[in-house]
């Protein structure tokens, strides 16, 4: 089924030049997720450092707290906090 969050994902970071020529793969695989370089709103890990964007997990409870809000972020919201800037540049 579509979601607006992991679609959002993806097209943010397909406007960035190391993910522009990227394909997208739609899996709960996991062996087919380990091979990817990005994963988002699937893994159930948030881990910015091996570019895992997920939000499902029960102990998640991230906001974008740098601009003093409140509301829980979808994976969208994830790549926005760490990509955002480069994709509005």
């Amino acid at each position: 089924t579509f979601h607006c969050d992991e679609a959002l994902a993806c097209a943010m970071l397909r406007m960035l030049p190391e993910f522009e020529g990227a394909a997208v793969l739609r899996s709960r695989d996991p062996a087919a997720l380990e091979a990817c370089r990005i994963i988002v709103d699937v893994g159930a890990e948030y881990d910015p450092a091996r570019q895992r964007f997920d939000h499902h997990q029960r102990s998640f409870g991230d906001t974008m707290k740098e601009l003093q809000h409140a509301t829980k972020l979808s994976s969208a919201g994830l790549v926005y906090r760490h990509f955002g800037a480069d994709v509005l540049a």
